[in-house]
């Protein structure tokens, strides 16, 4: 027990107190609180077992609490899932109803990004909000392992953002291509993983369990296309000004697209030579579907940065280089 006083002169002391206390069962002389992890070793102590540990080293039921609590977590995540999926859907429908009322564009419309007035009748003011936050959070949090389980999400997105693009005066929604807080720049994002993902495939071929992924990857990539396509015709470019910017992000610009990369070889890569031969379990759609995601994943920043490459034929095998901060 932790006590602000003197320190007991003895075991028995101690003890006496503790009983003294209420105590009965619990035995602070027993050795330490956990056995191994942050504890230490446990069990009983001697004169001469001075090694009990004071920290959590895991409890019997640890692993069905962590197996609950993971199910729990994927329960929540799919009732979310579907309800996201119905509020695209409905605001697709929505959209696309609109759209067949209003045809034709006024040429006098001002479509720049600042202006919404080309949005009139067609989306209603209180959902412009939420279909540009709702797309962007789905193209934004997206990862290539995620593709087969939450596919009916994301092509629920990608539909709405067909429509978006089929029409110029809706294509504002999409935003600005290099603003990290737009549904473009995400979709942009997804794509490059796409193109990353069918660049292997061509290079390597597709096996029948691939085509659903190339297909998907395939639909991903078209609708980026047009989506940035038709924004270069509703973004007004601000005037030419003279703007400062810091070293940080001229660093994250020029190195953020070397965060991952493919490579034919790496002849001097230490286990190659231990394990010459990829083993035969490996899971190599799915391990490179992960892989993909460090395009974006992996973080670079001036103070450290985290920069990976993995062999063309060898999914297994990667090298990374870890800059630490200043001064480290």
């Amino acid at each position: 027990p932790y006590q602000h006083r003197k320190p007991a002169a003895n075991k028995e002391e101690v003890m006496s107190s503790y009983k003294k206390k209420g105590g009965s069962s619990w035995n602070p002389f027993a050795g330490g609180v956990g056995s191994g992890g942050f504890g230490g070793g446990g069990g009983p102590n001697n004169n001469n077992n001075n090694n009990g540990g004071v920290g959590y080293a895991g409890g019997k039921d640890d692993q069905r609490k962590l197996v609950a609590g993971r199910k729990k977590a994927i329960k929540e995540s799919k009732k979310e899932d579907k309800s996201t999926t119905k509020s695209l859907k409905m605001m697709n429908k929505s959209i696309q109803k609109n759209l067949a009322k209003h045809c034709g564009l006024d040429d006098e419309i001002d479509l720049s990004h600042s202006s919404y007035d080309a949005l009139a009748g067609l989306v209603d003011t209180d959902d412009r909000g939420q279909v540009k936050t709702i797309l962007a959070d789905v193209f934004r949090n997206q990862v290539p392992t995620d593709w087969d389980t939450r596919k009916a999400l994301y092509t629920a997105a990608l539909d709405l953002t067909n429509t978006l693009v089929s029409d110029v005066r809706l294509a504002v929604l999409l935003g600005d291509e290099e603003d990290q807080e737009t549904v473009l720049y995400w979709l942009k994002d997804f794509s490059q993983q796409c193109s990353a993902f069918m660049k292997r495939h061509e290079d390597n071929g597709w096996s029948k369990e691939d085509e659903g992924d190339v297909l998907f990857a395939t639909r991903v990539k078209e609708v980026a296309d047009k989506a940035i396509k038709i924004s270069k015709r509703c973004l007004k470019k601000p005037e030419e000004e003279l703007v400062m910017i810091d070293f940080s992000t001229r660093y994250q610009g020029a190195l953020g697209p070397l965060r991952f990369d493919t490579v034919d070889s790496m002849n001097n890569h230490y286990f190659l030579k231990k394990v010459p031969n990829a083993p035969s379990t490996l899971n190599t759609r799915q391990l490179f579907k992960e892989l993909t995601a460090y395009r974006t994943a992996l973080p670079v920043e001036y103070g450290s940065s985290c920069f990976c490459r993995v062999i063309n034929d060898r999914l297994d095998l990667l090298r990374v280089m870890i800059t630490g901060p200043d001064e480290t």
